[in-house]
């Protein structure tokens, strides 16, 4: 099953302050319909026109997002210490700059000044949110949840934090809960795409594939292009035996990204197998090699899926050889095929492993790999 967060990006949609209502370089600044290489001049004419201490804060924080998106991170810098020095209870400008760190991989960097925001500025909504999200996305799953506790009782309310928590809840496995959290988020406005797939994801865990369905086409439906949106629709569509659905989903589907079609065909393909459909299911393992390829990746769970399905389509050779790369891609596949083929009567000695492969993939989908 496929969990369902916020698509990852260099910074998440800024929850500063509000844009006025005004035309001009302010407004420019601050327009996410604008490149970000775009809105810098605007942000600088606002900055400098700025009478308002908060607003030239808030303009310099918008900036600085847009420099570090735009690779100029010496700015960005510049321009986050500046708002700090503003207004030194904030803590956007932390949280900011923890979205830059982790931009450039410094996760630790990034907890570090989140965590500083919430101390100039305790309970602050958007800190907890970053933090949360942060934590989240390093499979740090309990320390998110409890990140709530951070919270103000004002903020531990708000919807964002809700769904955050949601989040979190699914990837300890408590399902009923963070299906709670995201309707509770949803009916307080906060309507997203990914927690429309974060529902899909637990309905599904929860062996409700139907209603699963209908929450991941939410979720594609307000974000035409979400990876794991498609991917929870595809394998609640083949749980539900709408397998022709499933394949529209995967031929329709907005992924001009190798990398995201890669996905997508993979859990087509591995559903497909599951549902004992590996005769359809060939053609989308077939499309994830490629677009692999094309996208420059080694990843071992595609190459895994491939595997399988060679097997149960009679092609014993190629499967063993190919479950091998799966090995030669990530060393953790061999200690698990070994215990797999242990269990199903052939010999697990590592030194053995591609004969035992071939042993097994010679009994096709008797296999039970």
């Amino acid at each position: 099953m496929i969990p369902r967060f916020p698509p990852p990006g260099l910074v998440p949609a800024l929850c500063l302050l509000a844009a006025p209502a005004l035309a001009g370089p302010a407004e420019d600044c601050r327009n996410p319909d604008l490149a970000r290489a775009d809105r810098i001049a605007p942000c600088t004419a606002a900055i400098g026109a700025a009478a308002d201490v908060a607003d030239k804060a808030d303009l310099l924080l918008y900036r600085g997002a847009n420099l570090y998106n735009t690779g100029d991170y010496a700015a960005a810098e510049a321009d986050f210490a500046a708002a700090r020095k503003l207004r030194p209870d904030w803590a956007d400008p932390y949280v900011e700059r923890g979205y830059m760190l982790q931009s450039q991989g410094d996760d630790a960097g990034a907890a570090a000044e989140m965590r500083e925001g919430l101390r100039v500025e305790p309970g602050s909504t958007y800190a907890v949110v970053g933090l949360m999200s942060l934590l989240a996305d390093a499979g740090r799953w309990q320390e998110c949840f409890d990140t709530v506790a951070l919270a103000s009782p004002a903020a531990q309310s708000d919807p964002e934090v809700v769904a955050n928590r949601g989040r979190c809840r699914a990837e300890l496995g408590d399902h009923e809960a963070a299906l709670a959290d995201d309707r509770d988020a949803i009916a307080r406005g906060y309507d997203e795409a990914w927690v429309h797939g974060n529902m899909a994801w637990s309905l599904i865990a929860l062996d409700r594939p139907e209603e699963a369905v209908e929450e991941a086409r939410l979720a594609v439906s307000r974000e035409p292009g979400f990876v794991n949106g498609h991917r929870n629709l595809i394998e609640a569509l083949v749980q539900v035996g709408r397998v022709d659905e499933a394949v529209d989903d995967f031929r329709l589907a907005d992924l001009p990204e190798p990398a995201d079609r890669m996905q997508v065909a993979n859990t087509l393909a591995w559903s497909l197998f599951q549902a004992g459909r590996g005769d359809k299911g060939l053609p989308f393992a077939q499309d994830a090699m490629a677009a692999m390829g094309e996208a420059g990746l080694r990843d071992a769970d595609v190459v895994d899926t491939y595997a399988h399905l060679l097997m149960v389509n009679g092609r014993p050779d190629d499967a063993a050889k190919a479950f091998m790369e799966a090995v030669a891609i990530d060393p953790g596949y061999r200690d698990g095929y070994a215990r797999r083929l242990a269990g199903l009567g052939y010999p697990g000695d590592p030194a053995q492993l591609e004969a035992s492969l071939l042993a097994c993939a010679k009994t096709g989908p008797g296999c039970g790999m």
